[in-house]
């Protein structure tokens, strides 16, 4: 894998009117993808993907679905807001749920392709209630890669 420890940008300025009252930035999912290469397959047709959370980092409150926001001071989570992390058709892919996605073969020849390419997007959400917190955050997912 060549895209391991990824940092995926949110953006710099996001203010907490923006995921008052359950809003999100879904409209504004930033894309990221986890490219795999030299992959070997015999009989395998799809990948299993599971997120889980990285070092430092819990899920959520209130939206365990979804990956805490940890503020850079260390003083813990900001409150009433989540990050979500999606498949490339934005659906939200739950935290410890397995996506899964079809091996691909590219260049048409029936051969699976050494290299592949997850795509996937992330966004904010605001809670259905409550203040959303502010400051500077960091969020760490890990991920599981299986064949089937």
């Amino acid at each position: 894998m060549d895209t391991d420890d990824q940092t995926v940008n949110l953006g710099s300025s996001i203010g907490n009117g923006t995921l008052s009252n359950g809003k999100t930035t879904i409209n504004n999912a930033r894309t990221f993808h986890i490219d795999l290469e030299g992959c070997t397959w015999a009989t395998e047709k799809n990948m299993n993907v599971v997120f889980t959370t990285g070092s430092g980092t819990t899920a959520a409150t209130g939206a365990t679905d979804n990956l805490a926001l940890m503020k850079t001071d260390g003083t813990g989570a900001i409150s009433n807001v989540s990050l979500a992390i999606g498949d490339a058709g934005k659906n939200n892919i739950k935290l410890g749920d397995t996506y899964t996605q079809a091996i691909a073969d590219l260049d048409g020849d029936t051969i699976l392709d050494e290299k592949q390419s997850l795509n996937f997007t992330a966004w904010l959400v605001g809670a259905a209630t409550g203040t959303v917190g502010t400051g500077e955050f960091s969020s760490a997912a890990n991920v599981t890669i299986s064949y089937l």
